[in-house]
């Protein structure tokens, strides 16, 4: 989830931009950590949505950090992330073959 949403709010934005984003990141997981372990902060739910929000600001943070890293090292000026590369499900072709339309399961159609 962090790794989508960095990628949407990442689109163009320059190094010192990016750099911006880690910054931020970095202060709102250790804010919200801090309020996570303070003794009186306790919401209507208790402690466990807080905990959420520290690991998404803790994906966030790292994500912002790994894009950061990747256009130095490829000495990008913008980040524009290639369409492709979202996610792992989308890359290589599927182990299996795809099945003709129409067919209920693998013994419906004939291998001919």
């Amino acid at each position: 989830m962090a790794r989508s949403m960095v990628r949407r709010q990442g689109e163009g934005l320059s190094v010192e931009q990016v750099a911006d984003k880690v910054t931020e990141a970095e202060w709102r997981e250790r804010e919200t950590r801090q309020q996570l372990h303070s003794p009186g902060h306790r919401g209507p739910y208790g402690s466990d949505p807080q905990g959420l929000v520290v690991e998404q600001w803790t994906a966030r943070h790292r994500e912002w950090r790994r894009v950061a890293v990747l256009m130095e090292e490829e000495g990008w000026e913008l980040y524009r992330p290639s369409p492709g590369r979202a996610s792992a499900r989308t890359a290589g072709p599927t182990p299996w073959p795809a099945r003709p339309r129409g067919s209920r399961n693998s013994r419906t159609y004939a291998t001919n």
